[in-house]
């Protein structure tokens, strides 16, 4: 599976937004989205987001994975930034899609724009016979828990982290 089929795919589900991979050059269209999510980075991350926050998350692969399947795409909307979703093609096993981030720039909060862009996430998922969505959230970040149960995903895990329980959270893609 290749990062620009994906984007290719998704994009039939979402004609009326630009999809693109991020990188460090256009990384500066997107840094807003990032920038606009302050509550979720000092739940996350004990400080908002900086440069090189922005560019760790769009640069980042785990030890050992090929990271040519490690990418964040941008969403935008009338050339404005709309949202960044991170994706781990067949992470942790080759069935497997795992959702590294999933952040929509806060004008847009509000309004199904997240749930449009997952909707369109777990579409393309399937079409291109994922078995399941993995992903992982804090439990202190309530907002991004309560999402991710709307959308069906159940709790498989949680882990201690001392001040916070993670959660790993998966979605079957078999019906």
């Amino acid at each position: 599976m290749d990062r620009y089929i994906f984007c290719e795919k998704m994009q039939h589900y979402l004609p009326d937004y630009k999809i693109e991979i991020i990188t460090l050059d256009n990384l500066s269209k997107y840094e807003e989205v990032f920038y606009s999510n302050e509550e979720y980075y000092i739940i996350t991350d004990g400080k908002p987001a900086d440069l090189e926050l922005c560019k760790d998350v769009i640069t980042y692969c785990p030890d050992e994975f090929p990271c040519e399947n490690v990418f964040c795409i941008g969403f935008s909307k009338d050339d404005k930034p709309v949202a960044i979703l991170s994706i781990l093609l067949g992470y942790p096993i080759d069935s497997v899609l795992y959702l590294g981030l999933f952040i929509v720039n806060k004008p847009f909060h509000k309004q199904g724009v997240g749930m449009k862009i997952i909707h369109a996430f777990i579409s393309t998922a399937k079409i291109l016979n994922f078995s399941k969505i993995e992903l992982s959230v804090q439990d202190n970040n309530i907002s991004g828990s309560n999402f991710w149960r709307k959308l069906s995903f159940i709790t498989t895990d949680k882990c201690n982290c001392g001040d916070f329980y993670n959660s790993s959270m998966e979605l079957g893609l078999d019906a």
